[in-house]
């Protein structure tokens, strides 16, 4: 067997620290969004509540039983404006619920310029949850520019 030429072996060696190159920067890479997803899902980023706070509720849209469903190709088409925004109303309920159970939160400040529209049914289950948080002798404070039938 003979030996391989020089330009053959130089152009070898070249070759062989191209994809040592490449192979470290994938391996780097890969490590790099490993790290990336473990900040993103296992970090923890929030801050935690004062000794003093106030619970800010501020639905923007209309409150609805369930969601409706979500055209993909129209939400590429056209932006999604605030009026389309929906808010579930057992979200709404359970975050009353839960800040009258908590020491923490001390009134409830509902900002209501952004709502637009909720009907009897869940203004009266909304009422029920606000009675609640009223019974446990935390102040409830409506805030907006104006108010509308919904809002009011």
């Amino acid at each position: 067997m003979s030996k391989p030429s020089l330009l053959r072996r130089v152009f070898g060696g070249i070759w062989n620290a191209i994809t040592w190159v490449r192979l470290a920067l994938a391996n780097l890479l890969f490590l790099l969004m490993i790290v990336i997803i473990y900040f993103v899902y296992f970090a923890d980023s929030t801050e935690p509540l004062p000794e003093q706070a106030a619970l800010l509720l501020n639905p923007m849209g209309t409150i609805v039983d369930q969601k409706t469903p979500v055209d993909p190709l129209q939400t590429l088409i056209a932006e999604p404006s605030p009026a389309d925004h929906e808010v579930l109303v057992r979200d709404v309920i359970e975050a009353i619920r839960l800040a009258k159970d908590d020491d923490r939160i001390n009134s409830l400040v509902m900002e209501l310029d952004s709502l637009m529209y909720v009907g009897i049914s869940r203004t009266q289950e909304v009422v029920v949850a606000l009675e609640e948080f009223k019974a446990s002798g935390k102040p409830v404070v409506a805030v907006a520019d104006y108010y509308s039938q919904d809002q009011y």
